[in-house]
């Protein structure tokens, strides 16, 4: 920052395996593209390209569907000062 404080922002997909299913490994690799190709089929992701999803019109969507499968996001931001 401008004041020459650091700043520590961490973004965290939380999962936990499913016993005798699915590992959080395998769900939180395999089901986030399934579901943004989901929702490009459905029109609703209309940019264009390869983009790191930081777009509101990408994550917003995204991370709806995922809440439905129990894989939610943790943000946190502390000081590194």
């Amino acid at each position: 920052y401008p004041d020459g404080s650091l700043r520590c922002h961490e973004s965290l997909l939380v999962d936990y395996g499913i016993p005798n299913g699915d590992s959080s490994v395998a769900r939180t690799t395999g089901i986030p593209p399934a579901i943004g190709a989901s929702l490009i089929l459905q029109g609703k992701i209309t940019t264009p390209g390869l983009h790191i999803p930081t777009i509101k019109e990408i994550y917003d969507p995204l991370l709806r569907e995922l809440e439905k499968e129990h894989i939610h996001l943790e943000e946190r931001e502390y000081s590194l000062s």
